[in-house]
């Protein structure tokens, strides 16, 4: 129990990193049952470009808090 004390924050913050992986997982999991080409990591981009139309990988990036790697990344997967 010393060692959670000691951790404060950082003990719920490495528990809530597990449970996003463990959504994204489950949520990939889903999609695949159901024969849907779409990964759960995809949803922002989609999400942005559905309600925008196109723009940039900068401006995507911007919009999302992203860097631009993981938008090109991800554009690369989607496209």
């Amino acid at each position: 129990m010393d060692l959670i004390r000691q951790l404060n924050l950082l003990a719920p913050a490495s528990r809530f990193t597990g449970l996003g992986e463990w959504f994204y997982k489950d949520g990939s999991r889903i999609c695949r049952e159901r024969s849907a080409d779409y990964e759960p990591r995809w949803f922002a981009l989609f999400y942005l470009l559905k309600e925008s139309g196109p723009v940039s990988a900068t401006a995507a990036a911007r919009t999302l808090g992203y860097n631009r790697s993981p938008i090109d990344q991800i554009a690369g997967e989607m496209f």
